[in-house]
């Protein structure tokens, strides 16, 4: 999402200024993430680098909305929040203070990522949820789905300019539309039907509101152009830790999605996240989360250690001791990366089809499966689709 909103900001200020290295710049903007407290704290430090190299500093994104105090006290010069976007040339020309009343993203221009082949399209802002450790929502605010035929014509834009790749994005994107006719599968039925050959990535879903739209998305998903591939966040394996986290669902409600999915599909990828070491999240608890992810094997284990964020619920429990939160995510670190090696084993030998989407390292390229299988191919070029055999096998990773 934010670097969606990172090209959205780019296209808007190369309109009046210059986009240079950082090193030439007079001015520097920092889309901010404020997620966790070890991000903040490397942000407030950028700041004060770049001021004190006598640059002007604008910080944009969710930390200039959740402590903007923080942001002026490191030495930003001006802030922009999430819903301000379409004033980056008024901040960055001045220093009074205007609100973006309309708070939409109607023909905003874009910057697509230079050399690849994926551009990232946001769908709406904000959530339904009420989690009780996030400062996310306390930064984006309350759903607000943008218009269809807005994203449906960024995405045919997109298309026509030989972007192959199509990221769809949100904090939830199962909430778009949520209380309307238009929900995401009716949004990806219209992007699907456009000409082209291409491919979609949905961004990361809840369960709550996935399992609310679970058949019709399900059904939307056997379209050739939609990547096999589900974002869907568990955090823990513990019922009681999901409802103190108030995440709206339970453990069995997220089998119910995974198991759904599987056998809908031959191949189809997985993606979770886990937060280790939540305050209430005890040794039995965490082993029911290890129990889980055995038992689910995800393609793609995102593992974060659970950080208070001031204003949050979950900021004045008990925290747990540092050590054994990295202790926790330590053990599901090792886990990940042998059921990622498990997984990505057995495709050796296997022909696909992948999309070559960026560049990778010593001169190669990184290339999606179907189901979203990173495989790193030496022949080919960005935006083409090819057949490949598997021939290694990483944890992250395949090498064709």
């Amino acid at each position: 999402m934010n670097q969606g909103d990172t090209e959205i900001l780019k296209g808007l200020v190369a309109q009046r200024h210059r986009i240079c290295a950082i090193e030439e710049s007079d001015t520097v903007v920092i889309n901010s993430c404020a997620v966790l407290g070890f991000t903040e704290r490397k942000i407030l430090k950028k700041i004060m680098e770049f001021r004190a190299q006598g640059k002007k500093v604008l910080v944009a994104g969710c930390l200039s909305a959740y402590a903007p105090e923080k942001v002026i006290e490191a030495g930003a010069d001006s802030i922009l929040t999430p819903h301000e976007l379409s004033l980056v040339n008024h901040r960055l020309d001045s220093s009074e203070i205007i609100e973006n009343r309309e708070k939409t993203r109607n023909e905003y221009p874009k910057i697509r990522y230079e050399g690849s082949s994926i551009a990232i399209i946001p769908i709406a802002e904000g959530c339904l949820g009420r989690c009780s450790y996030c400062a996310t929502r306390l930064a984006r605010g309350r759903l607000r789905s943008f218009p269809q035929e807005t994203i449906v014509s960024e995405v045919s834009e997109a298309i026509a300019q030989g972007y192959r790749e199509i990221q769809l994005t949100a904090q939830d994107t199962g909430v778009y539309g949520y209380g309307g006719r238009d929900r995401l599968p009716q949004l990806l039925h219209k992007v699907v039907n456009l000409d082209g050959d291409f491919r979609v990535r949905v961004g990361m879903m809840n369960p709550t509101f996935a399992l609310k739209i679970l058949d019709e998305l399900v059904e939307i998903y056997k379209n050739r152009k939609i990547y096999k591939f589900l974002h869907l966040p568990v955090q823990s394996g513990d019922n009681t830790v999901l409802k103190h986290m108030r995440r709206g669902y339970s453990v069995e409600d997220f089998r119910e999605i995974v198991r759904t999915f599987r056998d809908n599909f031959r191949r189809f990828s997985i993606s979770t996240d886990i937060i280790a070491g939540y305050p209430v999240e005890n040794s039995a608890s965490f082993e029911a989360t290890l129990s889980l992810i055995e038992e689910i094997k995800p393609e793609i284990i995102n593992i974060t250690r659970f950080s208070p964020r001031e204003g949050t619920e979950a900021a004045d429990l008990e925290d747990i001791h540092d050590y054994i939160k990295k202790e926790r995510s330590r053990r599901l670190s090792e886990m990940m990366k042998r059921i990622g090696y498990e997984n990505n084993k057995r495709f050796i030998g296997k022909r696909l089809k992948v999309l070559i989407t960026k560049p990778g390292k010593n001169n190669t390229l990184l290339a999606r499966s179907d189901s979203y299988n990173l495989v790193v191919v030496k022949e080919g070029k960005i935006g083409e689709f090819r057949e490949i055999t598997v021939k290694t096998a990483k944890s992250t990773y395949m090498i064709a």
